[in-house]
């Protein structure tokens, strides 16, 4: 069994998704992180543990001894197919999670949703999404507001983006309240991807993430239905509020935008 997600082992997640308050990072009672993992079974959980071994022995040296007690998986009905995908930009210099995103995405025929903590995504995936829009896809993007962001200067920098993903019709919600610090996305109601990636420079270029590609009508539809139930506490990002922003705060936004690839 595997668990694979972006939620961390801290007081922010003890009461994830329950409405009630939490100690958090001071002695105020603060609202508890949205997030999401997937609880893994079968052969792919020897992917994840790979996977695993693989950084623990780039940091620690240490080499972990496989157990040889053998492991056999049974196919049962209604078996999920999911695909482990691992990118560690420093040690691989790969690219594998962005290509994934990009091939579901450009794949897309009828929906994108997706549910991003930090939404700064880079040219290419940025490109892909207006791309997505234009041919009729309808996509939909829940992110944070300045207010719910831990790191507000992401949500600056992001909103200089906006402007041509709304032109083109894609629909962005921002939270507010609790964080989100979700990362997930479906495609046409048959496909999701959850993990630790971030739709940023970080994750792209320098931050070791990994997700679950599943293939699945019933997994895509629950986290379809989380979605919407996170409607009611996001306001729509309009073309008519980003073009009444202030001269200062555009300007503010566009100098923050250089560092974007750092974000």
């Amino acid at each position: 069994v595997s668990i694979e997600g972006g939620m961390n082992i801290a007081n922010e997640y003890a009461l994830g998704g329950s409405g009630r308050l939490v100690l958090s990072r001071s002695e105020k009672a603060e609202e508890p992180w949205r997030d999401v993992d997937v609880r893994l079974e079968g052969p792919v959980v020897q992917d994840t543990l790979n996977a695993f071994r693989r950084n623990w022995e780039s940091l620690s040296g240490e080499t972990i001894a496989l157990s040889d007690h053998p492991r056999t998986w049974t196919q049962q009905e209604g078996t999920t197919p999911v695909r482990f995908v691992q990118h560690r930009p420093d040690e691989d210099g790969d690219q594998n999670t962005r290509n994934a995103y990009l091939q579901a995405i450009r794949s897309a025929q009828e929906s994108i949703t997706i549910e991003n903590a930090y939404f700064l995504p880079p040219a290419q995936l940025r490109n892909a999404l207006i791309n997505a829009a234009h041919r009729g896809v309808k996509v939909r993007v829940m992110s944070n507001s300045r207010e719910s962001n831990d790191i507000g200067i992401v949500t600056d920098a992001a909103r200089y983006f906006y402007d041509d993903l709304v032109e083109a019709g894609v629909e962005i919600y921002e939270k507010h309240g609790g964080t989100l610090h979700s990362k997930t996305m479906t495609v046409d109601g048959t496909y999701s991807i959850v993990g630790s990636v971030n739709l940023n420079g970080r994750s792209q270029w320098r931050d070791s993430e990994s997700m679950a590609a599943i293939n699945s009508e019933s997994t895509a539809r629950r986290l379809e239905t989380r979605f919407q139930s996170g409607i009611s506490e996001c306001k729509r990002i309009t073309k008519n509020e980003l073009g009444s922003e202030s001269f200062t705060t555009n300007l503010k936004q566009w100098a923050i935008s250089f560092l974007a690839p750092t974000f």
